[in-house]
């Protein structure tokens, strides 16, 4: 990957970084929207059973009872009195009002009832309170007198949707709790207490505190209100909560111990009441946004924030997981990854949020979404830059930087049907032996020539190709001044010194049907005039040949362009290839010539290489080595004593037994071979072979004392095939062994000098070939 591909990504990856936490501002109702398909399917997954709320009931006021009742709405607190009586007598644990019964009771009778009656009760009362702007909403001051407060504010996002509730407020006016907190704090009879959390006896509530304008609900650093806020964790929807309508609660018609040391919960269910609010289930009455916030703190289910450290190591594990899956695959192949990968990593969110940790789920899409988008984009781009540069390399020609001769007969179909509607000119410009001329110049000034060429054509037409190495085809609307033409070419011959004849002809090619039939015969005719400047007449030219081009194959004549193209390239290829073959011979040759010039010295010798090679290519086919492989072993079995050339031949063809010190020597012609061919790239693969076929299996060779298969297959092979002829064929210090001699002695070599496996393998190739000593060239 090019230094440049890995700036773009990284800045992709910095805007995808950017989108995770913009992307709560610019698209805050989509992106909680995503989070909210999260918080449905954990309700799916883990729906509570119903004994999970067994501590609460909700009595609503729901329109069955605004239809019943024989009052309107709002309903005399004379009713709410009799409510509270009928729960203090069936012992309900907590009584809390989710409405606000400010001011005074307009029957003054009936606000002295109903605080005599919460006075009277056994059954702790909490009563609504309401933060409108600057100002509170309490209840009569009779009704605090006897209940405590809690107020009931409900915050909304971006959406308006409900997903976190006020815990405390403290601002200039007011301090409080709110009405969850206080309905827990009076059912666990213990105060709420704030020290770095929110604590209830045991029950640590994770708030957080947020800095808020009040009438915005937007960050304000400047306010120095405190307000902690706590997200709701929706385990249940108004239908699975235990509930009974006001109007049956004032009837008694419900069990027993329906209420008995419970939490009650009474508030408006009703449309016309407007305390239904917006949540991730859809709309829902306030009340019930209580209940599940109550439900939370007391199972201790909360809904958590990771830290953000823990959210930006996934977030880059996201980017990173969309960029090799954009990187490393195609569009489709990568959108089915892509979309794999946002279900995977959405199902993630869904068991985090189980086990209580929220995961901005939305974010992550998108950034994952915004990397992936603008990857694909870029590599769009990437490809269609690739796509006009194969234009250019099909349609230009490199080294003239005229067009190719099929793109521009294209060109002139598309520019003779263009607007306006005017004759099209052909001009033919013939450069007598161009090529021979210009033969013996450097590269550069052969481009320089052509460069100037150029510009004296584009100055009278845009459209020109090479037609021939001599031969130079232009096209325009309108005539063209060809003398003029000629002259300016004609100049440039003798400033450069190529002094071609110059020929230019012009056609008017409107009566013909296709250019490209007839520019053959223009060009012949051309150059059977006398004149260097010919305008010939309007069909002058005749189309004598058969064959017809269709001017309707555009897009067709690209692939067929690119076809040729790549036939060139994979002729260079081969031709490559064949050269590299040759050049490898070469050394090859060269080398084996060496070889066979230090084993002539020594008639016991001489062969001894070829032979060598002949043996362990049998071998190594019969124990089934790869052609590769072998062909790596004949080699190497060829060049395996060339480091010999450089030991005296005083030593070499000693007659009497070598001193220790001449053995020496000797011993080191392995390490001479390789330093003689280590130069050589086409040999290095076989160096190991050479180096080592001296080793013996038992670790007692030499250079290195290697044993087993530490010894390359290769070169244990080598060793098999040289003892062997070095045995049949004899030496100058000792006499040839018979062939059962020889069997004789690699039967005793076995497990010691050579490898058990590969005798016993050559043995079956003497059987099988009948190998004696007659079969063996004798000194």
């Amino acid at each position: 990957m090019t230094k440049r591909n890995i700036l773009v990504l990284a800045v992709i990856g910095l805007i995808s970084f950017l989108s995770f936490f913009y992307s709560s501002v610019l698209f805050s109702s989509q992106v909680l929207a995503i989070n909210d398909l999260v918080t449905k399917f954990v309700y799916a997954l883990n729906k509570p059973q119903p004994e999970f709320s067994k501590d609460i009931v909700v009595v609503r006021i729901d329109d069955y009872s605004l239809q019943k009742m024989d009052q309107k709405w709002p309903f005399r607190r004379l009713a709410y009195a009799k409510a509270v009586e009928i729960l203090n007598r069936h012992q309900a644990a907590v009584v809390a009002f989710d409405i606000v019964f400010s001011g005074k009771e307009e029957l003054k009778e009936d606000d002295i009832l109903f605080s005599e009656t919460l006075a009277l009760s056994k059954s702790k009362i909490v009563m609504g309170s309401y933060l409108r702007n600057d100002d509170i909403v309490l209840p009569s001051q009779t009704l605090v007198e006897n209940a405590s407060l809690g107020f009931v504010n409900a915050l909304n996002d971006r959406d308006g949707k409900v997903r976190r509730i006020w815990v405390h407020i403290d601002r200039e006016g007011f301090s409080g709790f709110s009405l969850p907190i206080k309905v827990v704090s009076s059912f666990l009879n213990d105060d709420v207490k704030i020290y770095d959390s929110v604590r209830i006896r045991d029950k640590i509530i994770p708030a957080k505190n947020y800095s808020y304008n009040f009438k915005s609900f937007r960050q304000d650093p400047s306010n120095q209100s405190s307000y902690l806020v706590l997200p709701v964790k929706y385990s249940l929807k108004e239908k699975d909560f235990r509930s009974i309508s006001f109007y049956d609660l004032l009837q008694e018609k419900m069990p027993e111990d329906f209420f008995k040391d419970k939490i009650v919960l009474v508030g408006a269910t009703a449309e016309i009441v407007h305390d239904i609010v917006d949540t991730p289930f859809g709309r829902m009455p306030g009340v019930f946004v209580h209940a599940n916030t109550v439900l939370s703190i007391l199972k201790n289910k909360y809904l958590t924030t990771p830290a953000l450290p823990v959210l930006l190591f996934f977030l880059v594990v996201v980017i990173l997981i969309t960029g090799l899956t954009v990187l490393n695959s195609n569009f489709i192949v990568g959108t089915v990854y892509s979309v794999g990968f946002i279900l995977l990593v959405f199902w993630g969110a869904v068991v985090l949020e189980v086990a209580g940790w929220k995961v901005p789920f939305g974010q992550y899409i998108t950034a994952s979404v915004t990397f992936f988008v603008l990857a694909n984009f870029y590599n769009y781009i990437k490809f269609f830059s690739v796509l006009v540069m194969i234009r250019k390399q099909m349609t230009i020609d490199p080294i003239t930087n005229l067009f190719r001769t099929r793109y521009f007969y294209q060109r002139a179909v598309l520019e003779r049907r263009s607007l306006p509607k005017k004759n099209c000119y052909l001009a033919v410009i013939v450069l007598s032996d161009f090529e021979g001329r210009i033969k013996g110049k450097t590269g550069d000034k052969v481009k320089k020539i052509w460069q100037k060429i150029n510009e004296i054509l584009r100055s009278v037409s845009p459209l020109w190709c090479r037609y021939s190495r001599d031969v130079i085809l232009g096209i325009r609307k309108g005539k063209i001044d060809v003398a003029n033409l000629y002259d300016s070419l004609k100049i440039l011959s003798f400033e450069e010194d190529i002094k071609v004849n110059i020929k230019v002809g012009l056609l008017d090619v409107g009566p013909y049907p296709n250019i490209r039939d007839m520019v053959p015969f223009l060009i012949e005719d051309l150059e059977k005039k006398q004149e260097n400047v010919v305008a010939f007449q309007k069909n002058e030219i005749t189309v004598r040949s058969k064959k017809t081009h269709s001017d309707n194959d555009f897009i067709s004549s690209f692939y067929q362009e690119a076809e040729e193209r790549t036939q060139e390239l994979l002729q260079t290829k081969e031709n490559l290839i064949e050269e590299e073959r040759k050049t490898k011979d070469a050394y090859l040759q060269v080398i084996t010539s060496l070889v066979s010039a230090l084993e002539s010295k020594d008639p016991y010798t001489e062969g001894h290489s070829e032979r060598v090679s002949h043996y362990a290519v049998l071998l190594a086919e019969r124990i089934g080595m790869p052609q590769e492989e072998i062909n790596k072993v004949s080699k190497a079995a060829i060049l395996h004593d060339i480091g010999k050339i450089g030991i005296s031949d005083t030593i070499l063809q000693k007659k009497d037994k070598l001193t220790d010190d001449e053995f020496k020597i000797i011993k080191e012609h392995e390490i001479l071979s390789v330093k003689i061919l280590q130069p050589i790239e086409e040999f290095k693969e076989i160096l190991p072979y050479i180096l080592h076929h001296h080793e013996g299996f038992d670790g007692s060779g030499y250079p290195h004392g290697l044993s087993g298969d530490f010894i390359p297959l290769g070169a244990r092979v080598i060793t098999v095939a040289d003892i062997f002829d070095a045995l049949i064929t004899g030496r100058s210090y000792k006499k040839a062994y018979t062939i059962e001699e020889t069997i004789s002695i690699l039967l005793e070599l076995k497990n010691k000098k050579l490898d058990p496996f590969l005798v016993d393998k050559f043995l079956e190739i003497i059987k099988e070939r009948h190998i004696t000593s007659s079969f063996v060239r004798k000194p």
